[in-house]
C-alpha cells in the first residue's frame, strides 16, 4: 500500500502539506482570538467613553464658591486653586487646593474646601491675621502671632492708624525681616519660642490689656498691663498658665491697682502693687 494512502485508498497529504493545513488553522485561530479582544477592547472603550461623558455632563463642576478673604479677590483665588470649571468634582482634590492657594497667596492662613454635588465647589479663606507689630531696622513690621510679616511701615503712628490697637512686642535675634515671609532669627528655637509666647498672649483675654510684650529675653520676658502693671514672667515657659494666673491675681485689685507683678511659676505670685 502507498504510504501516503489510507486502508481506502484515498491519498493522505504529505508531511508538508499537514504542516500549512495545521499553519493555516492556526492563523484563523489567531485571528478570531484576536478579533475577540478586538471586540472587547472596542466595547471597553465605548463604554468608557459613555460613562466619561456622563460624568462630564452630571459631575461638571459649574460654580466655584469663595469665601473668607477680605484680602483677596474671588478670581485671585479660584485661579491659585489649581481647579476651573469645567474640572470633574470627583476629581478635585482637596489637599491640593489647600497647597495650591496657601503657595500662592501668603496672606492667606487656612483654606477649607467642601464639594456639593453634582456641580458646586466650595473655598473657605481664612486670612492671616495681623496681631502684633515690632520694630527693626528703624521700621515698623505687622505680625501675625506665627510671626510672618504682612506689612512694613516707616512710621509708627500711621500703622496704628491703619491697623488699629495691635500690641507692640519687644523681639531680639532677628536676622532677616521680609514681607510675606516669617521673621528669620539667627536662632531657630527663638522663632519657636517666641511664636508660642505670641500665640498664648493671643489666645488670652489679656490680649486687649497689652501695651507692649517684651520678649528680648525669653527667660525674662515682661508685659505691661493697662498701662499700670508689668508682669514679670521670668521664663517663657508654661506661659499660657502663668498668664491665666496673672489675670487671676489682677482681677482682685481695682481698675485703679498699679505696681508690679512677678509670676514666676503657674501658681505663684507675688504683688507689688498698690490701690490708688
Amino acid at each position: 500500500m502507498n504510504q501516503n494512502s489510507d486502508i481506502n485508498g484515498k491519498n493522505l497529504p504529505t508531511p508538508e502539506e499537514q504542516a500549512k493545513i495545521y499553519s493555516a488553522k492556526s492563523k484563523r485561530a489567531q485571528i478570531r482570538l484576536i478579533n475577540r479582544i478586538a471586540y472587547f477592547v472596542i466595547v471597553a472603550l465605548v463604554l468608557a467613553g459613555v460613562f466619561y461623558a456622563a460624568i462630564k455632563i452630571f459631575f461638571s463642576v459649574d460654580s466655584i464658591i469663595v469665601n473668607g478673604s477680605s484680602v483677596y479677590s474671588y478670581s485671585e483665588v479660584v485661579d491659585a486653586c489649581g481647579y476651573s470649571k469645567g474640572d470633574i468634582l470627583f476629581a478635585v482634590s482637596g489637599k491640593d487646593i489647600r497647597k495650591n492657594i496657601i503657595n500662592k497667596l501668603p496672606f492667606v492662613y487656612s483654606v477649607e474646601v467642601e464639594k456639593e454635588y453634582p456641580n458646586t465647589l466650595i473655598i473657605n479663606v481664612s486670612d492671616e491675621k495681623e496681631s502684633f507689630y515690632f520694630e527693626y531696622d528703624n521700621r515698623f513690621f505687622v505680625l501675625t502671632s506665627g510671626l510672618k510679616v504682612l506689612a512694613v511701615f516707616e512710621d509708627e503712628n500711621r500703622l496704628l492708624d491703619t491697623y488699629g490697637d495691635i500690641v507692640y512686642v519687644k523681639i531680639d535675634d532677628v536676622k532677616q525681616v521680609i514681607t510675606t515671609k516669617e521673621v528669620v532669627f539667627f536662632d531657630s528655637e527663638s522663632h519657636r519660642r517666641s511664636s508660642k509666647v505670641l500665640l498664648a498672649i493671643l489666645q488670652s483675654e489679656i490680649y486687649s490689656h497689652l501695651d507692649y510684650a517684651d520678649i528680648c529675653d525669653l527667660y525674662d520676658v515682661r508685659f505691661m498691663y493697662d498701662g499700670r502693671i508689668e508682669i514679670v514672667f521670668g521664663s517663657h515657659i508654661d506661659i499660657d498658665k502663668k498668664i491665666s494666673h496673672a489675670l487671676s491675681v489682677i482681677s482682685r485689685y481695682s481698675e485703679n491697682a498699679t505696681g508690679k507683678l512677678y509670676i514666676y511659676d503657674v501658681d505663684e505670685a507675688y504683688a507689688m502693687i498698690e490701690e490708688n
